[in-house]
């Protein structure tokens, strides 16, 4: 999709805050990497408007982003992919990571060591069609709350075409699993 700019716009997500709903979406913005997260509000989920100065992601490499409202905290929780060398075989690979706001404008990453979801090194997505590729990928999360576990449910893989669909749980509220990362 275009936004009315002319930026592309690819992955999105919406969270209820209040009374509004926020939006993020990813956008190739020339202006700062490719994938650069944007936020825009609405009233009724048909007219947006821009938030002026809500982007994150202006100097590093974000994708595949998911943003949750916590309301006791009145705090924005945003898991995106994050790019990293693998200390060991040092090659580029792609975790899940977290960082939180109270305005959009402002916000506070998790520490790097503290990263969301790890890829798997032994999982092989898929070992009959391609045995020779194993995971370097967990991204594209998201998170269902449900009678006091967490699920969340990704991606592994490559990010080139051979991935799996995956699942953990967390046992407690959407809002101590987010805070686990800052603690």
């Amino acid at each position: 999709d275009v936004s009315a700019d002319g930026e592309m716009i690819f992955n999105n997500t919406v969270t209820q805050a209040g009374h509004r709903f926020v939006m993020l979406y990813e956008t190739n913005d020339p202006k700062y990497p490719i994938f650069t997260l944007k936020f825009a509000e609405s009233d009724d989920l048909v007219h947006w408007r821009k938030i002026p100065g809500a982007i994150y992601g202006k100097k590093k490499y974000t994708g595949g982003p998911s943003l949750y409202w916590i309301p006791e905290e009145q705090c924005y929780y945003l898991t995106y992919v994050d790019l990293f060398v693998h200390p060991v075989v040092r090659k580029l690979n792609y975790r899940t990571s977290v960082t939180r706001s109270k305005d959009l404008v402002h916000w506070e990453d998790a520490p790097a060591d503290r990263a969301v979801v790890l890829p798997d090194y032994g999982n092989r997505p898929d070992p009959n069609g391609h045995p020779d590729v194993y995971e370097l990928n967990a991204s594209d999360a998201e998170y269902l709350e449900k009678d006091g576990i967490v699920h969340a449910y990704f991606c592994g893989g490559n990010q080139w075409g051979v991935s799996d669909n995956q699942t953990a749980e967390y046992h407690g509220t959407l809002a101590e699993f987010f805070r686990e990362f800052y603690s």
